[in-house]
């Protein structure tokens, strides 16, 4: 991808393994469940697992929060916890590690989080956000809070939390969070079956909708040569468009945006670490998981030992090359048709893959121009026709 780095630039990775449920009991007052301590001597069983489950999932219909003490998050904490999950009857939430050390050091008694959906969750929005919400198309609400010693966490600082909620909608689910502004933001969402997994990286209302379809956007006129990849990769919650009635398909795309695909196309794979060495990265960012999960297996390496360059533009060749890395794509006797293609290039064995497959035929019978910026059309169309076709 035009990386000038090579080797591993991810840091000191840290890989969740196999979660191990820790049995716990809870009583249950109004709609939260009061969690017992959990002790070290409780935490043996990790056996050393860094991940756990507690299953509250039996423990009463309304029951949508969960309660702890801080001595159970220091707990945990000591024993090498970096990913807690807590299944409630609605919902389950995954906090990781950085998460449970900020609600620790934020606390001085306990923590309380809730998952709250429907009515309720509108109850809490303020006018800014409703009128956001109006915007859309029937959402669903979530609000996800967080509270330590009973007042309202404003952030999980660079620690996430992962809800999983029922999903009814026959499309792929579109979650955006609507901050107290009105501003919409769209999360990392995973439609499976019939529930959504979203990343909240802020406590606060989340709105879950319907993929739209390409025949809603008047930008995409059919009979256009990307209109069935635009179809193809919103249905998938691989992209949306640009607003509710445009795709911009002439937009060029930058290094997050073409990671952030991929890595949707792959279902969006957790990455086995929350750290980077870039530090031109966000971890609030939509594609901050994306980037670590590229790094992690070898698609990309950054543009230095501590930059990624999120926000600059890709070209054909990188495109390409980044495609050819993720779905481990090699010719088997194409020949170079291009005149503007030079085998030492490092994406001539990525151009040969794209070429037999199908994936482009070049911008002429004689030049690939791999140094040409690639848009939004161009993108989604390679990715339907080396996932699809």
């Amino acid at each position: 991808t035009g990386d000038t780095t090579t080797g591993d630039t991810t840091g000191d990775a840290t890989e969740t393994t196999t979660p191990v449920e820790i049995n716990v009991s809870a009583k249950v007052n109004g709609n939260t469940a009061y969690l017992n301590e959990i002790s070290k001597k409780n935490l043996e069983a990790l056996d050393g697992s860094n991940a756990i489950t507690i299953d509250l999932s039996t423990s009463g219909q309304g029951v949508n929060a969960v309660s702890m003490t801080k001595s159970t998050l220091g707990n945990l904490i000591d024993a090498g916890v970096q990913e807690m999950t807590i299944k409630l009857p609605e919902a389950s939430v995954q906090v990781d590690g950085t998460a449970l050390e900020t609600l620790r050091d934020a606390a001085s008694n306990s923590v309380k989080l809730s998952v709250v959906t429907g009515a309720a969750a509108k109850r809490g929005a303020g006018v800014a956000q409703l009128a956001a919400l109006e915007t859309l198309d029937e959402p669903t609400l979530a609000a996800v809070t967080a509270s330590v010693n009973g007042k309202d966490v404003k952030n999980f600082a660079d620690g996430n939390i992962r809800v999983t909620l029922p999903y009814a909608g026959e499309e792929n689910a579109v979650v955006s969070y609507v901050d107290t502004a009105g501003t919409l933001t769209e999360v990392t969402a995973t439609t499976d079956n019939g529930t959504v997994l979203f990343t909240a990286a802020n406590p606060g209302v989340y709105a879950i909708t319907e993929a739209e379809e390409a025949q809603q956007f008047e930008d995409v006129p059919e009979g256009e040569f990307y209109y069935d990849a635009v179809n193809w990769a919103v249905k998938n919650g691989i992209t949306n468009g640009t607003s509710q009635t445009t795709f911009s398909p002439n937009m060029v795309c930058n290094r997050a945006q073409v990671v952030t695909f991929l890595w949707r196309a792959e279902g969006c794979p957790v990455p086995s670490t929350r750290t980077t060495q870039f530090t031109d990265l966000d971890s609030n960012e939509f594609y901050y998981d994306a980037v670590l999960w590229a790094v992690e297996n070898g698609i990309t390496n950054g543009t230095s030992p501590t930059t990624f360059e999120p926000n600059a533009p890709v070209d054909r060749a990188q495109v390409v090359t980044l495609l050819a890395r993720t779905l481990s794509g090699k010719a088997s006797g194409q020949t170079n048709p291009f005149t503007d293609v030079n085998p030492n290039e490092y994406y001539y064995d990525a151009m040969l893959w794209a070429v037999e497959d199908g994936i482009t035929n070049g911008t002429g019978p004689e030049t690939f121009e791999p140094l040409a910026a690639c848009n939004r059309a161009q993108i989604v169309t390679f990715l339907y026709r080396a996932y699809v076709k």
